[in-house]
């Protein structure tokens, strides 16, 4: 399949963007390398809205700014004291330090990775290439306080949004997630 995903990255950074449903306090992120046959090693990760004059926030693992995923694992951020509304469009930024083999990926996301050289993962003014689906951004958790309840959506490429228009989020889990923000109920997808 034209997946558009490279083999190695290199000195390079990426900018994974996604919406969250419901809002919260904290936020952590789940980075996954499930696939891989060999660690990942990234250098510096971080947070920030999309739509918002709110900087980039850095993210830690265990205290420290890298992090390694080993191979068929996920690592998971430290909790980040960040107020995020319902619905918030964020960007999560990994700078891929060394020569790194992507062997894990979610190639029908429908979200547009953007990709600049070197460390840049504060902002990325301009991309220098792009990559479609997911790279190592698995999930993003929000406490959402004692009163937060989630809806799981588990089903097929429908589901996950095939035949929806790339970065606009228009998934059935989606529209679903706007229906029920008001009423402090996050989708899973």
């Amino acid at each position: 399949l034209p997946t558009n995903v490279p083999l190695w990255l290199e000195n390079q950074s990426l900018r994974e963007t996604m919406r969250l449903s419901a809002g919260g306090r904290a936020v952590r992120v789940v980075l996954s390398n499930r696939y891989g046959s060999t660690p990942v090693r990234l250098g510096e990760v971080s947070i920030g809205l999309l739509d918002g004059p709110v900087p980039a926030q850095r993210l830690t693992f265990s205290g420290h700014a890298d992090v390694s995923i080993p191979p068929g694992a996920a690592v998971t951020s430290d909790p980040l004291q960040w107020t995020v509304p319902p619905l918030a469009r964020l960007w999560v930024g990994t700078h891929v330090p060394g020569r790194t083999r992507v062997e894990s990926f979610h190639w029908g996301a429908l979200q547009t990775i953007e990709v600049d050289q070197g460390k840049r993962t504060g902002a990325l003014p301009a991309a220098v290439a792009h990559i479609d689906g997911r790279l190592f951004l698995n999930a993003v958790l929000v406490d959402a306080g004692g009163e937060g309840r989630t809806v799981v959506a588990l089903g097929d490429s429908i589901t996950d949004g095939n035949g929806a228009t790339p970065n606009t989020d228009r998934r059935w889990p989606d529209f679903l997630a706007q229906r029920l923000a008001s009423h402090g109920i996050g989708v899973a997808n």
